[in-house]
C-alpha cells in the first residue's frame, strides 16, 4: 500500500464476510445481560457481546447493594412507599410492583448458586441514613456486591454451552427487516472489521453513559452506545433528561472516582467548603443528610462561590476505632491510598452515576421496535419515576434482564433471510498518528465540558438552546474530517448528549434529578408525564 503523509495513517480494507446467524444476540456482559442470556436456557444458541477485553468486571473499589424484600408486609410497603417518593410522582407503579413480588426469588437464586450475601437489617443501619430506603439490603460478604453477582453469573454462564461471547466487539448498527430488528452490525475494535449477525431478538444491556461527563463513576465503556445504536433504528427513548448525580465521590490526585456512601454522613461526617466552613445548613434542613440531589447543587454553589473544584467531607471529629469498625472496606480502600480519613478531611466533589432514563420499554423488556428488548441501566421502564432510589438497579437487572430473556424466549421469531453485510465495510483499525489522536481528545474534552458546564446538575433554558447548537454545530464539523469516522463512541456520546440537551430543554420544570433554575418548582398539571423522544419525532409527555 503507499505511503501516505504525516497527517493521515494507513488504511486498509476489510474482506467482505457473510453474515452470521444466532438465535438470540445480547449486547453487553453485565448483571442484566447475564441475567437474560439464563433466562433463555438452551433455548437456542446465544451470542453475547461486549466491547471489554473480558466479560464485565467492575474496579475493585465498586460497591452497591441489593434491595432486600421479604414477606414482611411493613418492609414491601415501606419499599414502595419510599421508591415512589424517590421518583416524585413519575414512577411506574406496575414497574415497582413487579420488582417487589420478583425480587425475593432472584436473591434465593442466588444464593443457590452460591453468592454469599448478609443482610443489613433495620437494627443494623445507621439510624439516619440519607437518601437510603427504609426496608433492608442485601450485601456481599468480604467484597463488592457487584463483584460477587457478576462472579456467580459468569460461573453460571460458563456452564451452559449453548451460550458463547465474543470480547472486544462494539456494536455499531442494529439490521432492520420490516420495520423490526432483525439483526445487528458490530465492530471488531481490534481490526476495524465489520461483522454482521442476524438474530430472532436482540437484547441490550449496555449500561450508561457517564462518559458523557468528566466527572463520573462510571466505567471507561459507559459511552451510551446501546442508546445510540436503539435511537438511529427508530426505538424510542424515554426519561433521558433525568440524569443521577452522587454528590460525595473521591476527588483525590490518581485515584479513582469512588463513591462515599451516606452512611458516612449519617454517622455524623461533615461537609466543608475549602475555607473549611459547613455549609449545608445554608440550603436544607436536614443539612448533611439532605436528599442527594439537594446536596449535589450545595456542593456545586459552594465551589463555584470559592472557585474550588471540591470541597471536604469531614470524619477527623469521628471515633476513629468506632468508623474503622462501621467501615472496614473503606479503611482498606484509603490505605491503598496511604490516606488515613480519621485525620485527614476527604476532597469530594460531584460526579455523573447514573442514567436514569433509556429505551423505552414494558415490564417484559420490551422495546417500541419489534425484536428489540433491553434491560439495566440502558433501558427504561419508568421503575426509577424522575430519581432512582438506591439499592433498587442491581435487582432491577436480575428482575426485569430474566424477563426479557423469557419475552425473548417465548416469541421466537424473526428473519431468516440472509442479512446484508455492510457494503462498504470497515477498514482495519491501526494505531492514530498523534496529531489525529489529538483532535479526537481535544473534541471529546469539548463535549464533556460543554454537558458538565450546562447539561450537569444546575441547567437553564438559555444555555440548554445555546449547548444544543453547539451540539450540532460539533457533530456537523466531525462528519467532514476522516478520523472520526473511525470513533464511533464520540459519534454515539454527541448523539446521547443531544437527546438529553433536548429532554432537558423540553422539561420545563425541576422534578428528582433534574434541575432548572428557571423554572424551580414542579408542575404536575404539565409534566406529571414521561418524556419520549424518537429519531422520527421531537420530545413529546404521555
Amino acid at each position: 500500500m503507499p505511503k501516505k503523509n504525516s497527517e493521515e495513517y494507513h488504511l486498509s480494507h476489510m474482506k467482505s464476510c457473510d453474515a452470521e446467524k444466532v438465535d438470540f444476540l445480547i449486547v453487553g456482559s453485565g448483571v442484566a445481560a447475564m441475567r437474560c442470556a439464563l433466562a433463555l436456557g438452551n433455548a437456542g444458541n446465544v451470542l453475547m457481546i461486549t466491547k471489554q477485553s473480558a466479560p464485565a468486571q467492575p474496579s475493585k473499589y465498586a460497591n452497591g447493594v441489593l434491595a432486600a424484600i421479604s414477606s414482611d408486609e411493613e418492609e414491601i410497603r415501606l419499599h414502595y412507599d419510599d421508591t415512589l417518593c424517590a421518583g416524585e410522582g413519575l414512577c411506574n407503579p406496575e414497574a415497582v410492583k413487579v420488582l417487589l413480588q420478583e425480587g425475593p426469588g432472584h436473591i434465593e437464586e442466588l444464593s443457590a448458586w452460591g453468592a454469599q450475601f448478609e443482610r443489613d437489617t433495620l437494627k443494623t443501619l445507621a439510624p439516619k441514613e440519607g437518601a437510603k430506603p427504609r426496608s433492608c439490603t442485601y450485601r456481599a460478604k468480604g467484597q463488592s456486591t457487584i463483584l460477587e453477582l457478576l462472579s456467580v453469573l459468569n460461573r453460571k454462564i460458563a456452564s451452559m454451552p449453548n451460550v458463547k461471547v465474543r470480547t472486544d466487539m462494539m456494536a455499531e448498527d442494529l439490521i432492520l427487516k420490516g420495520g423490526a430488528v432483525a439483526g445487528l452490525h458490530c465492530i471488531d475494535m481490534k481490526t476495524g472489521q465489520t461483522h454482521s449477525f442476524c438474530a430472532k431478538a436482540v437484547f441490550i444491556g449496555t449500561g450508561g453513559m457517564g462518559q458523557l461527563y468528566p466527572e463520573t463513576t462510571n466505567s471507561p465503556q459507559c459511552t451510551g452506545d446501546g442508546l445510540a445504536v436503539a435511537f438511529r433504528a427508530g426505538a424510542e427513548l424515554s426519561d433521558m433528561e433525568f440524569i443521577q448525580f452522587h454528590p460525595t465521590v473521591l476527588c483525590l490526585k490518581n485515584a479513582p472516582r469512588i463513591l462515599l456512601p451516606e452512611s458516612l454522613r449519617a454517622e455524623g461526617a461533615y461537609l466543608r467548603n475549602v475555607d473549611l466552613q459547613r455549609f449545608m445548613h445554608r440550603y436544607h434542613d436536614q443539612e448533611e443528610l439532605a436528599p442527594r440531589e439537594v446536596l449535589s447543587r450545595a456542593i456545586m454553589t459552594e465551589m463555584a462561590k470559592t472557585q474550588s473544584n471540591y470541597v471536604y467531607l469531614d470524619c477527623t471529629h469521628l471515633d476513629a476505632e468506632k468508623l474503622q469498625h462501621r467501615f472496614p472496606g473503606l479503611f482498606q480502600t484509603f490505605a491503598d491510598f496511604n490516606f488515613d480519613i480519621s485525620e485527614n478531611m476527604i476532597p469530594i466533589h460531584p460526579a455523573a452515576h447514573y442514567c436514569i432514563g433509556g429505551i423505552k420499554i414494558d415490564t417484559s423488556g420490551r422495546a417500541s421496535l419489534g425484536g428489540l428488548f433491553a434491560a439495566g441501566e440502558v433501558a427504561c421502564s419508568g421503575l426509577h419515576g424522575s430519581n432512582r432510589l438506591p439499592s433498587n438497579s442491581l435487582l432491577e437487572s436480575l428482575v426485569f434482564g430474566a424477563r426479557a430473556g423469557q419475552a425473548m424466549k417465548e416469541m421466537m421469531v424473526g428473519t431468516s433471510a440472509p442479512v446484508p453485510v455492510r457494503p462498504n465495510g470497515h477498514p482495519e483499525k491501526c494505531s492514530l498518528p498523534a496529531k489525529a489522536k489529538m483532535q479526537v481528545e481535544e473534541k471529546l474534552a469539548k463535549l464533556k465540558r460543554l454537558m458538565w458546564d450546562h447539561v450537569g446538575i444546575i441547567r437553564s433554558g438559555q444555555q440548554l438552546r445555546q449547548t444544543l447548537q453547539s451540539l450540532r454545530d460539533l457533530s456537523q464539523h466531525i462528519r467532514g474530517l476522516e478520523v472520526f469516522k473511525h470513533e464511533p463512541q464520540l459519534r454515539n456520546l454527541i448523539s446521547v448528549a443531544d437527546i438529553v440537551t433536548q429532554s432537558a430543554l423540553a422539561r420545563e420544570e425541576s422534578r428528582g434529578a433534574h434541575y432548572r433554575e428557571d423554572f424551580p418548582l414542579r408542575k404536575d398539571p404539565h409534566f406529571l408525564k414521561h418524556s419520549v423522544i424518537s429519531k422520527d419525532s421531537e420530545v413529546a409527555f404521555s
